[in-house]
């Protein structure tokens, strides 16, 4: 089965100097969103939030938030997705959680959204 790719991403930089604050920009290529986030970091006092919403070819949204920080050498949006996804999936324990903590954490999600985000990372290409 093909993967679901990307129509288009839009982004919103929800925070940081008021007069930067609320513009949506849509972009047809993850290349060109992450150069406009990465274009934001020099004007980060120390972190601000980036919304999202991600454009599928079948209709699909996913939306979202991620924090970019003041000194960050290079942004990636959908590295930050793809962490997001796998994380909430159960494929991708952070190091610094330990096995323990990070299956307590699964236990306490619902059994659908693990299903979902597996599903997400098996349909649709992210990048």
């Amino acid at each position: 089965m093909d993967m679901i790719t990307t129509s288009t991403i839009e982004i919103t930089r929800a925070t940081g100097p008021i007069g930067l604050c609320g513009m949506k920009m849509e972009f047809d290529s993850w290349d060109d969103a992450n150069g406009s986030i990465n274009a934001m970091i020099p004007t980060v006092n120390y972190c601000d939030d980036v919304d999202f919403t991600i454009r599928f070819e079948d209709g699909t949204e996913y939306n979202g938030s991620m924090e970019i920080y003041n000194g960050t050498k290079k942004a990636s949006l959908q590295d930050h997705i793809r962490r997001h996804l796998s994380f909430n999936a159960g494929v991708n324990r952070p190091s610094h959680f330990t096995e323990q903590q990070y299956q307590q954490y699964l236990a306490a999600v619902k059994p659908e959204m693990i299903e979902e985000c597996g599903k997400f990372i098996a349909e649709y290409t992210i990048g």
